[in-house]
């Protein structure tokens, strides 16, 4: 699966990778910028709510695994700009 590209504004992870809600996948941040992974339905637009997730040059984990039956997966990047993510069902 290609990259999914995104910027600072809240987008559906789902509809961006064609992975369905509800099923399980990885997401790895492949950016120097941290991004915001949220599950409670779309953020609002100003919204920082949600998981952290490092970019992949820190020590922290730069990897999310989201679990079979999780809803619906929104994201964003830290900053203004543009963020690869490499997304894949597992």
């Amino acid at each position: 699966m290609p990259d999914v590209l995104i910027d600072s504004t809240w987008q559906s992870l789902n509809a961006l990778s064609g992975i369905t809600t509800g099923q399980r996948f990885s997401i790895q941040n492949k950016s120097t910028d941290w991004i915001y992974v949220a599950d409670n339905g779309q953020p609002s637009a100003d919204s920082t709510e949600g998981y952290l997730v490092a970019p992949f040059d820190h020590t922290e984990s730069s990897y999310i695994l989201v679990t079979e039956g999780s809803p619906e997966i929104w994201v964003r990047s830290g900053r203004w700009q543009n963020t690869n993510l490499f997304v894949q069902e597992i």
